[in-house]
């Protein structure tokens, strides 16, 4: 059976035949976590990544660009096209990393500056999170890259307020 394609438009088309090393064609987005609870430093730094792979593991079908990958026609003619990524792996997308001391500002900054750096991979969906413990007073931050072509940046401002919730009641999906 065939999976359905849905063609990029002209400007997303457009966007990923711009796209270098030295100019990249993502939007990004952190967020600093300051997370509550009974649980301690140590103990809340072993689970932080797994509830995270578990929300969004839980809530990647409410953002259809995150499980879809870009594919070229025939001869590579007319612009490529969207499909259902069949080898979708969450752990592809989403990683988790720790700064080195002191897990400053300073730190994180140097991190987000590598992490932009560097273009999404083309061959599976065009996003990544990265998890980064290890800041200053038990912090974590979310930091995340979305293609331009996947979605523009007033949306990729949106997918926060989807795969998180605002309080410490979980809303049921």
């Amino acid at each position: 059976r065939r999976e359905p394609m849905t063609p990029l438009s002209s400007l997303d088309a457009g966007l990923l035949y711009v796209e270098t090393e030295e100019m990249t064609m993502h939007t990004m987005g952190i967020l600093i976590l300051e997370p509550e609870g009974s649980l301690g430093v140590d103990e809340l730094e072993a689970s932080a990544f797994d509830v995270t792979r578990q929300r969004f593991a839980e809530r990647l079908h409410l953002i259809p660009p995150f499980r879809q990958r870009i594919v070229q026609g025939p001869l590579q003619i007319g612009d490529p096209h969207w499909i259902e990524d069949p080898a979708f792996d969450l752990d592809k997308h989403l990683v988790r990393v720790s700064l080195p001391s002191p897990g400053g500002m300073r730190e994180l900054c140097a991190f987000v500056g590598s992490f932009a750096g560097t273009c999404l991979e083309r061959d599976r969906p065009l996003w990544k999170a990265v998890l980064v413990e290890g800041l200053e007073g038990g912090k974590l931050a979310l930091v995340m890259k979305i293609h331009h072509a996947a979605m523009d940046g007033g949306r990729s401002a949106a997918i926060a307020g989807e795969l998180m919730d605002t309080s410490p009641e979980s809303r049921v999906i």
